[in-house]
């Protein structure tokens, strides 16, 4: 009897081991095929959506946080304290971009990290939390940012990325244009357009351009694979779709069709600004 037992217990320690490790493997299998687990059912109502994530976001940013302020300080190089807001802020991209590690947050997409646990966690995050980063430093200066959010681009459920805002005018685009191409090299940069009432507002895209390689085929007057014209402050936008919805550091949102501005050179003449 004794021994028939003890084969019972046998038998049924080893299918609990087969149907555990069944279970383990197809976990494992779904993250692999899709490392951003995401529930579209927290969809459902779009309005309600968006205004969860702008709260999220504006939580996230820690505004006034004294700490996000000496941090960001710091990081601003001695040469550029005093300076035009637009050399601190190349060098707040600099230092975050240069020091980023992407990884999927572990508690999945919809989990934003605050500003100092990121820097607490030696800048490692996803897009969100980049962007929350990103914009909480340059928030604690007193300069304005919103951080862009799109649907499917790719395997993700999306992407966000930081934006800052430079002026309404043209000459301010030509300034901060002009800032940049000097300081990197490059030769085109691209903001987007707003417009409250009938007056536009112009916004740097701030996205990351981490390990991101000359695209196939990329060209420009002749010289092919010129690494230095991605790498930088207002770079080509990663997404083609035309709906954005942008989030304020506020808890405010709005849903807008983007409008791409850029300034560049000609392969003749003066740089012009191109899409107003």
């Amino acid at each position: 009897m004794d021994q028939k037992k003890g084969l019972i217990t046998l038998i049924a320690l080893a299918a609990g081991v087969i149907i555990v490790s069944l279970i383990f493997f197809q976990t494992a299998e779904g993250a692999l095929s899709n490392p951003y687990p995401y529930d579209e059912s927290t969809k459902a109502t779009y309005t309600d959506y968006n205004t969860q994530k702008a709260a999220m976001y504006r939580d996230a940013l820690q505004t006034g946080d004294p700490q996000i302020k000496k941090f960001t300080q710091i990081r601003v190089k001695p040469r550029n304290s005093d300076g035009p807001d637009i050399a601190k802020i190349c060098d707040l991209w600099d230092y975050t971009n240069n020091e980023w590690t992407i990884v999927s947050d572990p508690r999945g997409p919809e989990f934003i990290s605050p500003v100092t646990e990121t820097a607490k966690a030696d800048l490692h995050g996803d897009c969100d939390d980049f962007s929350v980063f990103l914009s909480g430093m340059i928030n604690s200066l007193g300069i304005d940012t919103r951080i862009a959010s799109v649907d499917n681009t790719g395997i993700n459920p999306g992407h966000a990325y930081p934006e800052v805002y430079i002026g309404d005018s043209e000459s301010d685009i030509r300034t901060t244009g002009e800032y940049i191409r000097q300081r990197y090299d490059c030769v085109n940069v691209y903001f987007s357009s707003s417009y409250d009432g009938n007056k536009a507002g112009y916004w740097l895209n701030l996205d990351w351009k981490i390990g991101i390689p000359p695209p196939e085929g990329y060209f420009i007057y002749g010289k092919s694979s010129l690494v230095h014209d991605i790498y930088h402050p207002g770079g080509e936008y990663y997404s083609p779709e035309k709906t954005v919805v942008y989030f304020y550091p506020d808890g405010e949102w709005k849903k807008e069709s983007k409008q791409i501005v850029y300034f560049g050179k000609t392969k003749f003449g003066e740089p012009e600004i191109y899409g107003i």
